[in-house]
């Protein structure tokens, strides 16, 4: 049973993390020269965000793996968890 958790595990971490990862690094496009954190951080966030909650959705049998939903979601949570990343922790200058 092990051998088919663990094989699930893999082939359905792969997705989430691509997508993630790629969002995450790529951030910095849509949300401007300006992010707080390096492009590493913001790819491994999002990629780790993206992979929790398609383990949620998929694995809670929410959401069936590879529908629209799944990739919507994961593409949502990428994008949210990296402007989060990008805006967060901005500085500001006050005068």
């Amino acid at each position: 049973m092990l051998p088919l958790f663990l094989s699930w595990l893999i082939q359905t971490s792969l997705m989430p993390l691509f997508v993630g990862a790629l969002t995450g690094g790529l951030a910095h496009l849509a949300w401007g020269s300006g992010c707080a954190a390096s492009w590493g951080r913001r790819a491994s966030w999002a990629a780790i965000g993206a992979l929790l909650l398609h383990l949620v959705l998929v694995g809670g049998g929410l959401l069936r793996e590879g529908s629209i939903w799944d990739y919507s979601a994961v593409l949502l949570a990428a994008s949210l968890i990296s402007a989060v990343a990008c805006r967060g922790g901005r500085v500001t200058k006050r005068s």
